[in-house]
C-alpha cells in the first residue's frame, strides 16, 4: 500500500497541471467520473483565471464539494489514506509567521501551500493538493533541510494564508 501511495505521488510528475493530476487520482479511485472530470477541469481553470494574484487560488476539492460530487472530508480522507500524508487541522494550529514567510506570499496563494512550523531541520508544509509537483519542487528547492508535507482542508488553508500574510 505504501508503494502504491508513492507511485501515485510520483505519477504527478507527468502532469503539467496539478489539478489534472488530482482529478486523475480521483478518477482512478472512482470518486470522479470521466465526464465530470472534464467539466471540473474546465471549471477550475476558469476559476483560476478569474482569481487575482492577491487572493488564494480556488481549490478542486472545494469545487467538487460545491458540485455535490464529494464532500471535502471524504476527498481528504481518501487522499490521506492513499498518499500516506498526515492531515493537519491548520485552522487551529499556531502557525509560525517566520516559517510561513520563508516562501513568497504570491506562491503560497497560487499553490495553496504554507510552511507552518519547523522541527529540527525539517520544515512542515501544509498543502491542499499533494499532486502539485511544481509546488513540491519549488519548496524543496528553496528550503535548506528536509520538508515534511501535510494535507490541509483547502478552505482552512486559504483562510490561514490570508491571516498569516494579513490580506
Amino acid at each position: 500500500a505504501v508503494a502504491a501511495a508513492q507511485q501515485a505521488l510520483a505519477a504527478a510528475e507527468n502532469f503539467e497541471d496539478a489539478n489534472e493530476a488530482l482529478i486523475k487520482f480521483f478518477q482512478e479511485e472512482s470518486l470522479v467520473k470521466e465526464n465530470d472530470a472534464k467539466t471540473l477541469l474546465s471549471a477550475i481553470h476558469a476559476a483560476i483565471a478569474d482569481t487575482t494574484a492577491d487572493r488564494p487560488a480556488p481549490s478542486l476539492l472545494n469545487l467538487m464539494t460545491e458540485r455535490g460530487l464529494s464532500s471535502t472530508e471524504k476527498s481528504l480522507a481518501l487522499l490521506v489514506e492513499k498518499t500516506r500524508l498526515h492531515f493537519v487541522p491548520i485552522s487551529i494550529y499556531e502557525v509560525d509567521p517566520a516559517k510561513a514567510s520563508s516562501l513568497e506570499k504570491e506562491f503560497c496563494l497560487k499553490h495553496l501551500v504554507l510552511p507552518f512550523d519547523q522541527i529540527s531541520k525539517t520544515l512542515l508544509v501544509a498543502t491542499a493538493n499533494p499532486f502539485d509537483a511544481r509546488a513540491k519542487h519549488h519548496v524543496e528547492g528553496h528550503i535548506e533541510g528536509r520538508v515534511q508535507w501535510f494535507l490541509a482542508d483547502p478552505l482552512d488553508l486559504s483562510k490561514t494564508i490570508k491571516d498569516v500574510f494579513r490580506l
